[in-house]
């Protein structure tokens, strides 16, 4: 089967992951499509402003399944015409991340919602909830062989990687002045590393050089963890996260293993791990395993293929 995942942006680059996955480990065949280009650069096959019309044609027309991420009315419809190729039965929608959040009204009023098309969104409530028929056991995968080694020195100081798309969604003032406040009290074990700007693979070989990660705290309604801490715990890191209990109902052994945090304790949560260097390794050592079993390509891969077919043959 051939797949074509496309997508405005490639959030997290999520179509590239999957797609290179499904080349890698199964017999099908996919490439990613994406509308527009971001400082991350991830990889795609194809990229939508140097396509001519026929090769975007030729492309649309290759697919026997379609994976559509969040893209606008205007490219669906106008540009692409995804209406001339799309059925019940042979595509489906993944929703996820802030973007997806903050313009889910746009998507109620999408024609393509007259087919009740099956919905990822990752275990977000807060978009599932409004999706329809939606799909939230599927994590975010990540291949291990394509990560840089961990080259990090032994602490102090602690080197706090923090990566944001959006500094101010992210809380990135917030952690800089709990940090800061810490110096202030003579606590000056911890180094902030910010990587803003950065193309993801160079964004990596940093974080592979610090020993845990600031991932996001407190800027939307369900507090959960994102792919800045999957990379984190992958690169044998913990991560600083603000957790919910919807996301602890899943993965309880996170309290184990991230550093818990929230607006009113993160200088307290700062200080606690100056404190004890070597849980920062038990626990960036309970991130990897916790990452393989649960994000690791090689066994996600299968989720998709399975949900894909289950897609392909559920109307017929």
């Amino acid at each position: 089967m051939n797949i074509l995942f496309v997508s405005g942006l490639d959030i997290g680059g999520w179509g590239w992951r999957v797609s290179k996955a499904i080349n890698k480990y199964t017999k099908w065949k996919a490439k990613n499509l994406v509308m527009q280009q971001t400082y991350l650069n991830y990889p795609c096959d194809h990229l939508y402003p140097e396509m001519s019309r026929e090769e975007v044609k030729d492309l649309l027309e290759w697919a026997d399944f379609y994976i559509l991420r969040w893209i606008d009315q205007d490219h669906m419809f106008n540009k692409l015409k995804l209406q001339n190729y799309l059925r019940p039965d042979n595509f489906l929608i993944k929703l996820h991340g802030s973007e997806a959040r903050s313009g889910i009204w746009l998507y109620w009023f999408n024609p393509l919602l007259e087919w009740n098309p099956m919905i990822l969104t990752s275990f977000d409530y807060t978009i599932a909830r409004v999706a329809g028929f939606s799909c939230q056991h599927i994590p975010h995968l990540i291949d291990f062989d394509e990560l840089p080694k961990p080259d990090k020195p032994d602490p102090p100081p602690i080197r706090i990687a923090h990566s944001p798309t959006d500094p101010k969604k992210k809380n990135t003032q917030l952690f800089l002045k709990a940090v800061e406040n810490l110096k202030n009290m003579g606590i000056k074990d911890i180094e902030p590393v910010i990587i803003v700007g950065k193309p993801y693979k160079e964004c990596l070989e940093i974080k592979a050089k610090c020993h845990v990660t600031f991932d996001q705290i407190g800027y939307q309604l369900q507090k959960t963890f994102g792919m800045s801490s999957i990379e984190a715990w992958a690169l044998r890191q913990p991560s600083i996260v603000e957790l919910d209990y919807w996301t602890l109902s899943r993965w309880p052994k996170l309290e184990e293993i991230v550093y818990l945090a929230n607006q009113n304790n993160l200088e307290e949560v700062l200080c606690r791990m100056t404190k004890n260097v070597d849980m920062i390794k038990y626990r960036g050592f309970r991130a990897y395993q916790f990452a393989k079993e649960n994000f690791d390509a090689r066994k996600v891969i299968w989720q998709w293929i399975n949900l894909i077919k289950f897609v392909s043959s559920r109307r017929r």
